[in-house]
């Protein structure tokens, strides 16, 4: 895997095998991928791993609204990596290629449509979206923008299931009969039942997300759903994709008042 467009076609959830194919083998610094993970948490920490796995892949930058996944990330990768609270001071970076957002799933849809916006590939945790128009917004914005998308199922993107599903179609195992499939956590803490941490009470509240969908779909209305298509390639950005930009339309001051640095 030592090309850029390869690297960006098949996304984190295929990298373990990738890598350990990969290892020793050399690629040029034009072939470098600088990927950014947006949600430093257990999903981010471990797609971050894997993507690093394949040669040539670099980690540039981690968001999170909270401390701790952000100071872990500078010990684990190195002083650096760019940290920020603000995913937006992600995006706006140029030497950045791809985003890993794994944040909660209520942010999916706004970060992946804004990640596509600013030009960068796009990998998302699963679930993709928490509404049907929140999905349809984001295919919209993956066709507007040509940029590529993946969404991180591992179960259905792992080599391993394909693998299982090429034996079963095959007649390699006999004729199946019945399945039997279960998955456990054993774990004290119980699956799920984590502490919030204090710093992050406060930080990007879901208003600020719910802010940005409504003007995404206020811009491009299209029935609350796709948006309309421009006549040429490379449309005007819609609000808050370029937070850069006084000229953006895009209030930030939700979430200016919104962060807790």
């Amino acid at each position: 895997m030592s090309t850029r467009r390869h690297f960006l076609q098949t996304g984190p959830a295929l990298l373990t095998a990738a890598g350990l194919a990969g290892a020793g083998q050399s690629v040029s610094s034009s072939d470098r991928i600088r990927v950014a993970t947006i949600g430093f948490g257990g999903m981010g920490i471990g797609d971050t791993r894997y993507a690093l796995a394949v040669p040539g892949v670099e980690l540039a930058a981690v968001c999170g609204i909270h401390d701790g996944p952000l100071t872990r990330a500078r010990e684990v990768h190195g002083d650096r990596i760019f940290t920020t609270r603000d995913y937006r001071e992600v995006l706006a970076r140029k030497d950045i290629d791809a985003v890993i957002v794994a944040t909660p799933d209520h942010w999916h849809a706004a970060l992946s449509i804004a990640a596509m916006e600013a030009g960068k590939d796009v990998y998302c945790e699963k679930p993709m979206v928490q509404s049907v128009v929140d999905g349809n917004a984001v295919i919209a914005a993956q066709e507007r923008t040509g940029r590529i998308f993946q969404v991180g199922s591992q179960y259905v993107a792992s080599a391993v299931y394909q693998k299982a599903r090429e034996l079963v179609q095959s007649g390699a195992i006999g004729r199946l009969t019945m399945v039997e499939a279960w998955l456990d956590r054993n774990t004290a803490l119980g699956a799920w039942q984590y502490s919030i941490p204090p710093d992050s009470i406060g930080a990007f509240p879901k208003a600020v997300q719910e802010e940005f969908m409504r003007q995404y779909r206020q811009q491009y209305p299209a029935g609350g759903s796709r948006p309309r298509r421009s006549s040429r390639r490379g449309s005007r950005p819609h609000p808050g994709m370029t937070p850069t930009r006084s000229t953006t339309g895009f209030s930030t001051k939700p979430c200016a008042a919104a962060r807790s640095r």
